[in-house]
């Protein structure tokens, strides 16, 4: 296995949510070449579908992209944090939804040139028992479809966000 060896680390920012660094690596054949890293914590995010097999989804306003998107909720692991815990978390907080019934859906790598990896879970037999409790700062709406027509949504490209395309694709493989 090849494996390029980091010569030089520089820290270039360093914010709330994530850390750029600027590495200079030693390629295959002794050349040097520099690695753009952002550095950020993992997530969690959940594909949570209730007892009529109806998927709860957020909208929300993404700044970076200048437009609501649709999505399964998310978030950051906490330090320490056990990945189901953190998925758990997460659908409450921005659902007021629950569950006993957990599976993980492995994860996947959210950005080639980031450190962060998604931890996808689907959670069954879902029921509101809570009020929402957004973070500072975060305005959602909750939105129940049934699963079949937010998969409709992924193929025709409706659903734009990759942790959602990639869990509810997962998702799919278990529940049909």
């Amino acid at each position: 296995m090849f494996e390029e060896k980091c010569l030089k680390e520089e820290k270039i920012f360093s914010g709330d949510f994530l850390t750029l660094k600027k590495d200079t690596v030693e390629l295959i054949d002794g050349q040097t070449a520099t690695r753009e890293i952002i550095v950020n914590d993992d997530a969690a995010a959940v594909v949570a579908l209730d007892e009529e097999n109806n998927i709860v989804l957020v909208k929300q306003y993404r700044y970076a992209l200048k437009r609501e998107v649709l999505e399964i909720p998310a978030g950051k692991v906490e330090k320490g944090e056990d990945f189901l815990n953190a998925a758990k978390r997460e659908l409450v907080e921005e659902t007021g939804y629950e569950s006993n019934n957990w599976q993980s859906l492995d994860y996947f790598f959210s950005a080639l040139f980031s450190t962060q990896k998604t931890h996808l879970f689907l959670a069954l037999n879902c029921k509101k028992t809570k009020e929402l409790s957004l973070d500072e700062g975060e305005f959602l709406t909750v939105i129940k479809k049934p699963f079949k027509l937010a998969l409709e949504d992924v193929l025709n490209g409706k659903i734009k966000d990759s942790k959602t395309i990639v869990a509810i694709f997962k998702a799919n493989t278990l529940i049909n």
